[in-house]
């Protein structure tokens, strides 16, 4: 700043970068954690951080598939996709998960 011809006593503040703090972070601490097993079993509601182990995959079992708004599955169809209990072409659909 003496430089620029301002003369000051005051240390100047080196000002940081924020730090981020990650989504795994910020979401995880908001909600109880259990085991699927614990939720199962549960007869509390609510929103938690589901903690579990893949042990394994089913071979020649889809283990999810793509579905409109009203969680239907949908059928590939001219680019975009088919709803057959909308009875309409859908443009955006959603992962579902067979469970």
């Amino acid at each position: 700043m003496a430089v620029h011809g301002v003369e000051s006593t005051r240390p100047i503040a080196v000002i940081q970068p924020r730090a981020r703090i990650s989504k795994e972070d910020d979401f995880l601490p908001m909600f109880p954690k259990k085991s699927i097993d614990g939720v199962k079993h549960s007869l509390e509601e609510g929103v938690f951080v589901v903690c579990g182990i893949i042990v394994g995959l089913v071979d020649g079992c889809d283990f999810s598939y793509l579905a409109c708004k009203s969680h239907w599955k949908v059928i590939p169809d001219s680019g975009s996709y088919y709803c057959n209990n909308c009875c309409k072409h859908v443009y955006q659909v959603l992962p579902r998960y067979n469970f």
